[in-house]
């Protein structure tokens, strides 16, 4: 998954909150209002501190699935670099899965705990207290 546009979907909409909440004389006196603006800057934060960390890891893990090469020596990818990895090396992994690659065996194994370990990943983004249950 590929964080950073979220987070700044979140911060827009708390911004427009906020700035919605400033021109009115009262202020945000709505709860609801004031709670999902809170928490969309959390998860944000979470997102944007997390993120490059986070998509390197998929990177790895997409590069263990696909057999694709690559360069221990070679800095880690940032950005639009990891996006690009992902989006190519994702469409690899849908053709091997497709193809029944993965069906059995230590494959399916280790397909199993990479797809759990960035769903993971992702959920202590989005909803950490879900991931210490």
């Amino acid at each position: 998954m590929i964080y950073l546009p979220y987070a700044a979907d979140l911060l827009g909409e708390a911004h427009r909150v906020l700035s919605r909440a400033t021109a009115s004389p009262e202020g945000v006196t709505d709860r609801y209002g004031r709670l999902m603006a809170m928490n969309a800057i959390a998860i944000a934060q979470r997102e944007i501190g997390q993120a490059q960390d986070a998509n390197q890891r998929l990177i790895d893990h997409l590069h263990r699935l696909t057999d694709t090469p690559t360069d221990r020596a070679a800095p880690s990818l940032h950005g639009d670099e990891q996006v690009t990895a992902i989006l190519a090396m994702g469409k690899s992994l849908k053709h091997r899965i497709r193809n029944g690659y993965f069906d059995s065996g230590e494959r399916r194994e280790e397909l199993v705990r990479a797809l759990s370990g960035h769903a993971r990943a992702s959920l202590a983004i989005s909803n950490p207290k879900a991931v210490r249950l």
